[in-house]
């Protein structure tokens, strides 16, 4: 099913046990556009914390209930290693948290969303998750829990993963806020910029893009591919598509005042 992540925004995050805050962002690979992390806003639970919750543990989003269920208890993120949010993030901070839940590194071999595997083992299609209101915690857990992972432990395990990345932030996980807004331009010319992603929340990658045209077509907003997206200048804040303006002029037009999510493609 297809989403634009501004309608996810603010969504509660069900764990088996409560609520551990609302979707604050998401970060994606700017390499093929798989989401690897959604970004949770913990509010009065952890004084305003934000943590990185990966979507083999996402349920399916509830559009009635604006929430979707989370395959973790409160106490797990409560006691998960903290990780700054607003700077990026490295791979010590990734195996860190990956450590600490159980869950599979995705930049190792085996590593992934969902998919064949979870279907293969009765999980949720496309998830890696067992269907809703049958979900068990994550093997992660807070100090002393059976199965679960410390934050101590977690540190010892990252600490392999420091010596080959260093400190710096993984130059391809990239932020949903930080690419609204972007200049997108066509090789004969600018047109507009972007505002916002469309996401497949069955296989948790981002699909499309909703384009503003701003002057060149006045009061239009169109959907493109991110297939059409050559370049992104980070630094720059632009954005580039690999087709012609007349392409982007002929694409569909995105119906603002749409609030549920888009069923199958949505806009091609």
């Amino acid at each position: 099913m297809i989403w634009n992540f501004d309608t996810l925004k603010g969504y509660t995050l069900r764990a088996a046990d409560g609520s551990i805050g609302r979707v604050h962002d998401l970060l994606f690979e700017d390499r093929d556009w798989t989401v690897r992390y959604l970004v949770v806003d913990t509010g009065s639970f952890l004084f305003g914390r934000r943590v990185l919750i990966v979507p083999s543990v996402l349920g399916t989003p509830d559009a009635d209930a604006k929430e979707i269920e989370v395959a973790l208890t409160v106490a797990q993120v409560e006691s998960s290693p903290s990780i700054e949010t607003d700077r990026p993030v490295n791979r010590q901070q990734e195996a860190l948290l990956h450590r600490y839940y159980g869950w599979a590194p995705y930049w190792t071999i085996g590593g992934s969303v969902g998919g064949a595997a979870g279907m293969a083992a009765g999980l949720a299609p496309g998830l890696g998750i067992p269907p809703a209101g049958s979900l068990p915690p994550a093997a992660g857990g807070p100090p002393g829990e059976e199965g679960g992972g410390t934050t101590a432990e977690a540190n010892a395990a990252g600490a392999g993963a420091a010596e080959t990345t260093g400190p710096d932030g993984d130059p391809h996980l990239r932020s949903t806020r930080e690419l609204a807004g972007y200049t997108l331009s066509a090789p004969d010319g600018d047109i507009g910029s972007i505002d916002s992603l469309l996401l497949d929340t069955d296989r948790w990658t981002v699909r499309r893009v909703v384009v503003d045209t701003g002057t060149w077509l006045p009061g239009r907003k169109v959907v493109i591919d991110t297939d059409w997206i050559s370049t992104i200048e980070w630094a720059e804040n632009r954005a580039g598509v690999s087709v012609p303006r007349s392409r982007v002029e002929a694409a569909p037009d995105y119906d603002v005042h749409r609030h549920q999510p888009l069923e199958g493609g949505g806009g091609t």
